[in-house]
């Protein structure tokens, strides 16, 4: 079952508060003090209140009771609690007219766990999802629960997307078996057209220019600070061929010096990129291909030089763009000018809707993969937004090309929010969560106030090592670029415990390369 675009601008709206009652719910209570009239003090659901009570009890003693009325408060008498007795779910399950049902004896529990209301109509609600869930019932209550910290609906269609959300893969993975499936059925048509989006979905990289990089890259050659790194530089710019391999280092540091800056370097490395036919994002992808071949401990450094890039637009741009391509904002974009609807049709899941809405003729695993990634990009729309009073966190997952490594890119905010409704960046965390190669994982903790960053690292490895200082200051100085202050970075190693903000990241967040 698929939600459509109607319900689905529902559920991606703002609940209204939960009425703490409603009537004809099921509750216990405690009574606290009789007065007169049958008007009681009791204890119920965690606060003290006051009900008018259809016959006489006894303080001190705790109840079943229904909800006659909410306002005022009146509540008629079931029964009396015992002590020691269980089985409280079957007993609201079977009052509420399902007796001996188990689903409805899981929908009880959990509506009792979850101080939701206890009605008839709540109960049925809850018990199919129970009927229908293809989990055990402590996943089925957990993915209910996150519905409800999200305020999304307790609906079968918004169920099933959290559902298929909580089972598939990291959704670069479920693209590429989307993608296979097509290469299946020479595709034409709406099947080509979707199988172009997808190419490009999974394309989608962050654009890398050179400018800056081969100015960082000629600065450290022409510095006698790190005559090591200079020199592994000179090594693979030669191997790149950016530099002739005839040419000695002192001769190389000479001709550089003589351009009298970098902007003039990289003119004449422009030229050479002409000759070659390639382009300069083609270049820096072979560099990065050559960084194997550095020692391990001067990889990094290298690396570092050649994806330095100071833009504040660039990640921003291509973070839309993916976006946009995905189409995590197709419903919002169906109510916008007409002048974008060419645009609205061409993403990802509107060409799934209409791929699966269509007569083409498709096999089984193609609609069954389909489904997979329409419920994937649908619970990311879903689990997108979260906000408490003035407090709003942001989650977002695309798939991204970072350099030359493919990874699912999760991005979280969390912070206040400003007189436009968007998230102070002056004042906000945010949690990066990488799964490396080498040194697994690795926690990264950001806290910035008033624009000054502290950082916290944590890895879970023995011999997780200090980060060298000069690595330091290459960090200070690219974020002064971008107007913020490194106040200090805290390395962690293991048996310490993680950044605090880590324990608060939402859940599942499983199969992820790299969370942000």
């Amino acid at each position: 079952m698929r939600v459509e675009n109607g319900e689905l601008l529902s559920l991606l709206g703002t609940f209204k508060n939960r009425s703490a009652l409603v009537q004809g719910q099921l509750t216990a209570a405690k009574i606290l003090e009789i007065f007169p009239g049958n008007v009681a003090k009791l204890s119920l659901q965690g606060e003290v209140r006051t009900a008018l009570l259809e016959t006489a009890l006894q303080a001190g003693e705790s109840y079943w009771f229904e909800v006659s009325q909410t306002e005022p408060l009146a509540l008629k008498k079931l029964e009396a609690i015992k002590v020691g007795k269980k089985n409280s779910a079957e007993f609201v399950a079977a009052q509420l007219g399902f007796p001996k049902d188990p689903a409805a004896r899981m929908a009880a529990q959990f509506l009792l766990t979850s101080k939701l209301p206890a009605a008839k109509e709540q109960l049925a609600t809850v018990a199919d999802l129970f009927r229908i869930s293809q989990n055990n019932e402590p996943k089925t209550a957990e993915i209910l629960q996150q519905m409800m910290k999200r305020d999304i609906p307790l609906t079968e269609g918004a169920f099933r997307v959290m559902e298929a959300y909580e089972k598939t893969g990291p959704l670069r993975t479920e693209l590429l078996r989307l993608l296979n499936t097509i290469d299946n059925h020479e595709p034409a048509g709406l099947l080509n057209e979707l199988k172009q989006a997808l190419n490009g979905v999974l394309k989608g990289s962050v654009a890398l220019s050179l400018e800056e990089p081969a100015a960082a890259i000629l600065n450290a050659l022409v510095s006698d600070e790190q005559p090591k790194i200079a020199g592994q530089l000179e090594y693979i710019l030669k191997k790149a061929g950016w530099l002739d391999p005839a040419t000695t280092l002192k001769e190389i540091k000479a001709g550089i010096m003589s351009k009298g800056n970098g902007t003039a370097a990289n003119l004449e490395m422009e030229k050479f990129f002409s000759k070659q036919g390639v382009s300069r994002e083609q270049a820096m992808t072979q560099l990065l291909k050559l960084l194997p071949d550095l020692p391990e401990e001067d990889r990094a450094f290298v690396q570092s030089l050649l994806l330095s890039d100071h833009s504040k637009d660039r990640l921003p741009a291509a973070i839309k763009k993916q976006v946009d391509h995905l189409g995590l904002f197709h419903e919002a974009r169906l109510q916008s000018l007409q002048s974008q609807e060419e645009a609205v049709n061409k993403s990802v899941k509107s060409l799934l809707l209409q791929v699966l809405e269509s007569n083409e003729t498709m096999t089984a695993a193609f609609k069954t993969q389909a489904e997979k990634v329409l419920h994937k990009i649908t619970g990311l729309q879903l689990t997108m937004l979260q906000s408490q009073e003035n407090v709003q966190q942001v989650l977002l997952q695309i798939p991204m090309m970072l350099g030359i490594q493919a990874a699912d890119l999760t991005v979280r905010w969390e912070g206040k929010t400003t007189e436009t409704g968007e998230i102070d960046s002056d004042f906000c965390r945010i949690l990066f969560i990488l799964q490396l190669e080498k040194m697994k994982e690795t926690t990264i903790g950001v806290t910035i106030q008033n624009r000054i960053l502290s950082l916290q690292i944590w890895n879970g490895q023995e011999n997780a090592n200090k980060i060298p200082q000069d690595r330091i200051e290459m960090l200070r100085e690219s974020l002064k670029q971008i107007d913020y202050h490194l106040s200090g970075v805290m390395m962690m190693g293991g048996g310490q415990k993680r950044p605090a903000l880590a324990k608060r990241a939402p859940e599942p967040m499983n199969g992820v390369d790299l969370r942000i």
